[in-house]
């Protein structure tokens, strides 16, 4: 099963989603999607990545390339940054066909995308290449918009400085392995029941581990609590309603798990900057789609 938080919803003609902005804060629990992503941070040193379990503290300038269903998330606990700039570029799985990832222009950025399976952090250097041309992308549309992006990629695809997040030969690849999979089991029972009422004492069951064990594991493995992490699934479940569907507010509410749909508003208000009404009337001014 696929653990989405971000909604990217891709129409047929669509090739790219661009989001870009500034936060205060960084948090984005463990998560996955199907789509390949290209993601940088700006300002965020002292922060922690997570990808498929392998942690590491990033600097002011991070920029990673994830394979479609790498699990992924931030934590900035440590960060004292009070601007924190965005940008992140997502594309289908599909979009490149092989027969035109065969061609012989296309060869570094075929080995570039088959590596972003094991996730590609780049160097400072790499990033400064391409940071003005990233920075640019949020006022680029059309084929200007999906050339410039194309650019980008042919020059990180060139650059000598990026590596693999994981690595197979890492000592720490069995636990970390072991880890993912204890992550991913209780994320993936959180987005199939995310709608009925999810106790931590069934969850610290599953993982085969005390309650206060298991809430100590997955704060530190995804930078959430157990409550949180659901909040955010059962949020995420929400969004994708109100922009994929036009069933009234309270029917979302209800369906994604919701006590109520006052309690339900304040949530959503609280961790998005505005009310679920809003979020649907304004959701296509927040992600560009090319």
């Amino acid at each position: 099963m696929q653990l989405i938080q971000e909604v990217t919803p891709f129409k047929n003609g669509d090739c790219f989603a661009v989001f870009s902005g500034s936060k205060s804060t960084i948090s984005v629990p463990a998560h996955s999607h199907p789509t390949y992503e290209l993601h940088l941070l700006l300002n965020a040193g002292g922060a922690r990545r997570v990808v498929e379990g392998r942690e590491e503290t990033i600097t002011d300038f991070d920029m990673v390339l994830l394979g479609p269903d790498l699990m992924h998330g931030w934590t900035g606990k440590a960060c004292n940054s009070v601007e924190i700039i965005e940008v992140s570029v997502q594309w289908p799985a599909d979009l490149f066909a092989d027969k035109f990832l065969q061609r012989s222009q296309m060869n570094y950025l075929k080995a570039m995308l088959n590596k972003s399976f094991q996730g590609i952090a780049f160097s400072k250097d790499s990033i400064l290449n391409v940071l003005p041309r990233m920075l640019a992308l949020k006022g680029k549309s059309g084929f200007v918009a999906f050339a410039e992006i194309m650019g980008i990629l042919n020059e990180l695809s060139l650059a000598k400085g990026y590596r693999t997040v994981l690595h197979d030969d890492d000592e720490s690849g069995c636990n970390s392995n072991y880890t993912s999979r204890i992550i991913e089991n209780a994320l993936e029972l959180m987005n199939c029941c995310f709608e009925q009422q999810i106790s931590l004492s069934n969850m610290a069951s599953m993982a085969n581990m005390t309650e206060e064990g298991f809430c100590r594991f997955i704060k530190k493995h995804t930078g959430c609590t157990f409550t949180e992490s659901l909040t955010k699934i059962r949020l995420s479940q929400a969004s994708r309603m109100l922009i994929e569907t036009s069933q009234p507010i309270a029917t979302i509410s209800s369906a994604c798990g919701f006590r109520n749909l006052s309690n339900f508003n304040r949530i959503f208000k609280r961790k998005n900057g505005c009310t679920p009404r809003e979020y649907r009337r304004g959701f296509q001014t927040k992600m560009q789609f090319i």
